[in-house]
């Protein structure tokens, strides 16, 4: 029985000893899970793994320790104030989901508190508890009960998240689980702390090699030998190299031979410690040289310098950027104009600038002008809509240009061509305005005086006949308003010719100056005189007055230029004819009124001289005519009325050498028109233009027939205004090319007063006819006003006396003495003669005997159609 006894409390002994070995294998085997799970989460924190991959590591360390629990890590979002799930794998991811943005406080359930408060919250029981409302219907989803939440803490010290433990019953933790949650919350804070300096690092080394590899700037590292070690993609495209060449690569071998010794001592400078900054220029691998700004900072680590860093920056362009800046800057400084720069960003665009033109041109210095404005520039004469289309255009910010009236510093007024530009930013921000001046008071006033003489007589200063008409117009209106008699003047010196002729024109402007003064001095306020040409007058008078007024100013005008004049030393007198027109209710044309004075001077001097005429109903209907044949010689010309007749000229012999070329006016109704009444009128209305242009041209047409006939040359008149155009010798070469005319096969017939008409610039235009090939001839000679000093200096060929001389030849006769004078002087100046008018035998005879060679004239032949031409040189074969 005792041994019964033994052999049970043997096995018994045995049993617990063989439960003891099983409880201290179980023991140590979790022992030993435990501690292979602590060193696989030290080796995770010590490796460079992701941040979850760690918390994780660490949730499954502490769930093994502490049955049934659940564990989280949240992180903190500081700029939103929430939490968010990092770890939490022994949950589905659809709870970490719905723990998204957990608010910071108590609203946030125990992590949220935990975090506010920054102490553990453990809750046994958050059905039980009213800060977890919000969360029960996800407590109940997952059965959970109890939640314990600690708070963890950064490197800063500042609260970074919760470390959580969920129990799907109600419980708090012992003293051995609080120990091990304390090591655990102080592990999370370390993984998460190092997450943080791993992070900071990642981002300095992107950071770094974002500044390295995209800076657009060539980055460089160079050893302590001077070998490049690094280089980014700019610097390596800088010098158009890849990278496997650069590298190693001493730096002098791009540097130009001149920077080497001084970018040698910069390097070692850097080596010494100190930063440097210098510019340079290298060498590219095709060749191109480029300016450098090179900035090198020492390398230093744990105390010693490794190397050098450096940074390039391309000046090329800046540098000639500079130069063109220094060339525009030097440009505005020598600028005959004067520059100004106004601030656009500051209320009055107050001058930041000022070149030493405009200095010069307004008198005002630079301390006088800066932080003013150019209206200091505008005075009393300055164009208000000058001003106002300026600031309408800074106001649209445009460009501006205009002419304004300025002052100088002394008070002097100049003309101011002015530009104004504006000058924007690169966002198209208007920052400045740019005004550049030009001192245009030289031009103004030469234009003035350009634009007085277009409007005034240079010899009296009296208006000319253009500013006459404006004159005119306006005082047509006025009276027209005002009810008012507008009356016209036309006043004509009497034998001021003469005077002119025999005294020299010294003498004479000086005597039309004279009178032009007093004329001047006599009209009335409101009234114009003007020179209308020559030793003509014309006076409008806007307000003329009753009769009785109108003859006592022009009694006064009479009397007024018929004082004596003092000339030099001469004594001299003169008279006047005036001619008066008054306008009436049915004028329309103001102009017409000076044509019925004009006719009315003439009625004047036909009664005597010192005398004025009034325009009367007989005068009217002249120029009426005068008026209905302008028209009538229009539609001539239109329909093909005019014709040409030819008159032979002879040679002693009776030979035909010559014919002259006369136009004719065939008029449908009143037959044919005499040449006396139509010529005078086109030369008037400047018809005669197109008239003597239909001549010539017509001549050319005949030429073939009459070169035919034998007729070697024709003659053909021109009138003074024809000669008076510009561009009438190009016209006729036009001509002649036109119909394959000679020139040497024509005459020019010009009377002998074309070489002292205003109207004409006789000595040029004669010598440029000439040297086409043309042959000039006088006509009608004796009965104007040239010399001989015309006939010996000017290209004349021919010399027609006038028939009012042939007529009176025969003894006795008073022209005779003048006719034979004028004979023997064409003689003695080598030129043809040939004697107009040849009406009789004894005229013929008398010619011939004197030594004219050509004759013209009834007795030998009349003017005539070319077809009867044609029958009179047969005949006169004939009877030879």
């Amino acid at each position: 029985m005792a041994q019964a006894s033994e052999l049970i409390i043997l096995f018994l002994v045995i049993v617990c000893l063989v439960a003891l070995a099983a409880w201290l294998f179980v023991k140590n085997r979790k022992q030993n899970i435990l501690l292979e799970n602590e060193k696989k989460v030290l080796t995770l924190v010590a490796q460079d793994t992701e941040l979850q991959t760690k918390l994780d590591n660490v949730c499954k360390l502490i769930e093994q320790q502490i049955p049934h629990a659940h564990c989280t890590v949240m992180i903190r979002d500081f700029k939103a104030r929430t939490l968010n799930v990092v770890s939490s794998n022994s949950f589905p991811a659809e709870f970490s989901e719905q723990l998204r943005n957990i608010p910071i406080g108590d609203e946030g359930g125990a992590c949220g508190l935990a975090v506010a408060s920054g102490e553990a919250v453990i809750v046994a029981d958050m059905l039980a508890d009213s800060r977890f409302e919000s969360f029960i219907p996800l407590i109940n989803e997952y059965k959970l009960r109890a939640c314990w939440s600690f708070p963890f803490s950064s490197s800063k010290s500042e609260i970074a998240g919760t470390f959580a433990l969920y129990f799907p019953s109600k419980r708090k933790p012992c003293a051995r689980e609080l120990r091990l949650i304390q090591q655990t919350r102080e592990l999370v804070g370390l993984v998460y702390t190092q997450h943080l300096e791993r992070l900071r690092r990642e981002e300095s080394e992107e950071h770094y090699r974002s500044l390295h590899t995209y800076n657009p700037e060539a980055v460089f590292t160079l050893d302590t030998n001077g070998c490049f070690a690094q280089m980014n993609a700019s610097g390596l495209r800088m010098l158009e190299l890849p990278e496997e060449t650069v590298l190693g690569q001493h730096y002098s071998a791009v540097v130009k031979e001149e920077d080497k010794e001084r970018t040698d001592s910069h390097f070692r400078a850097a080596l010494r410690g100190e930063a440097q900054r210098y510019e340079i220029q290298i060498t590219s691998h095709s060749g191109a040289v480029m300016d450098l700004d090179i900035t090198n900072m020492p390398i230093v680590v744990n105390g010693d310098i490794t190397g050098v860093h450096g940074v390039a920056t391309d000046i090329t362009q800046h540098r000639r950027d500079q130069e063109q800046l220094k060339i525009l800057e030097r440009s505005v400084e020598a600028s005959v104009n004067g520059i100004v720069i106004a601030d656009a960003r500051k209320p009055g665009y107050p001058l930041v600038y000022i070149n030493p033109a405009f200095e010069r041109i307004t008198g005002y210095s630079q301390e006088e002008m800066l932080g003013r404005n150019c209206k200091v520039l505008q005075g009393d004469g300055t164009d208000s809509r000058a001003i106002e289309q300026i600031r309408s255009c800074l106001r649209k910010e445009r460009d501006v240009q205009t002419t304004i009236r300025n002052y100088r510093k002394d008070g002097s007024p100049f003309w101011n061509d002015l530009y104004i530009a504006p000058v924007r930013d690169n966002n198209g921000v208007l920052t400045h305005y740019i005004g550049i001046q030009n001192d245009v008071t030289a031009r103004k006033e030469q234009e003035e005086k350009v634009a007085w003489h277009a409007t005034h007589d240079p010899l009296t200063s009296l208006p000319n006949r253009s500013l006459l008409e404006d004159r005119l117009e306006q005082a047509f209106l006025f009276s027209r308003r005002y009810k008012k008699n507008l009356a016209i003047m036309f006043i004509d010196l009497d034998g001021f010719k003469p005077v002119n002729d025999s005294m020299g024109h010294s003498v004479g402007d000086a005597l039309l100056k004279a009178v032009a003064e007093r004329l001047r001095a006599a009209i009335r306020d409101g009234d114009t005189l003007s020179r209308f040409g020559g030793d003509e007058f014309v006076v409008v008078l806007p307000n003329a007055g009753t009769v009785e007024d109108i003859n006592e100013i022009a009694e006064r005008f009479l009397f007024t230029v018929a004082e004596p004049y003092k000339v030099g030393t001469k004594e001299l007198t003169l008279t006047a004819s005036i001619g008066v027109a008054v306008g009436d209710e049915a004028l329309t044309e103001p102009r017409l009124l000076i044509q019925q004075a004009d006719m009315a001077m003439y009625k004047a001097k036909r009664r005597g001289n010192d005398n004025f005429e009034w325009f009367t109903s007989d005068i009217n209907e002249k120029v009426e005519r005068h008026v209905l044949m302008r028209h009538e010689i229009q539609e001539a010309l239109k329909n093909e009325q005019f014709s040409l007749v030819y008159q032979p000229i002879f040679d002693s012999n009776k030979q035909i050498t010559s014919v002259e070329a006369l136009l004719r006016w065939h008029h449908p109704e009143q037959g044919v028109i005499s040449p006396i009444e139509f010529i005078s009128l086109a030369e008037h209305t400047g018809q005669i233009i197109p008239l003597g242009r239909w001549v010539f041209e017509q001549v050319c047409r005949d030429m073939p027939e009459l070169q035919a006939l034998g007729i070697p040359t024709i003659a053909v008149n021109l009138s003074p205004l024809q000669l008076s155009r510009s561009r009438f010798c190009s016209d006729l070469e036009v001509i002649l090319d036109t119909y394959g005319v000679s020139p040497e096969q024509l005459v020019l017939e010009i009377t002998e007063n074309v070489l002292v008409s205003e109207l004409t610039n006789a000595s040029s235009m004669l010598n440029e006819l000439h040297r086409i090939g043309f042959k000039i001839a006088i006509d009608d000679f004796g009965t104007g006003y040239s010399s001989l000093r015309y006939l010996q200096e000017l290209p004349i060929d021919i010399l027609k006396i006038d028939k009012s001389f042939v007529n009176d030849v025969g003894e006795g006769k008073k022209y005779e003495g003048i006719t034979r004078a004028m004979l023997a002087i064409a003689q003695e100046l080598q030129l043809r003669v040939v004697a107009e008018g040849v009406e009789t035998e004894d005229q013929l005879t008398f010619l011939k005997n004197h030594h004219c060679l050509y004759f013209q004239g009834y007795l030998l032949a009349k003017p005539m159609p070319l077809t009867n031409l044609q029958s009179f040189l047969q005949n006169q074969s004939v009877n030879a």
